[in-house]
């Protein structure tokens, strides 16, 4: 009977898409980044999200925390994708209730 491995003997492959995302130069890997929010009635969330699209650094920020969680610290995503999901999630409009 096969006995099921310890915690620190299971590595876990991260995943392809942000494998690639870690080879693209700065440029390339920050382009495609657009952060949605519903801001629908929200003139000050709006503009925040406008400012956020717009700045490279802040999207360089994002690839740069995931190029270091998920490739060199073996830990879940952080990049521009998961600060999505958790804001869509505080703003009630994650589809789960």
């Amino acid at each position: 009977m096969a006995q099921n491995p310890e915690p620190d003997d299971v590595v876990e492959v991260p995943a392809t898409d942000v494998v690639a995302e870690a080879r693209l130069t700065p440029s390339e890997a920050i382009e495609p980044m657009q952060l949605r929010v519903p801001a629908r009635g929200n003139r000050k969330l709006r503009r925040l999200l406008e400012h956020v699209n717009a700045d490279p650094q802040v999207k360089a920020w994002w690839h740069v925390a995931n190029v270091n969680a998920v490739l060199r610290l073996q830990i879940n995503d952080h990049s521009w994708v998961h600060v999505q999901i958790v804001a869509n999630i505080a703003s009630g409009s994650c589809g789960c209730s």
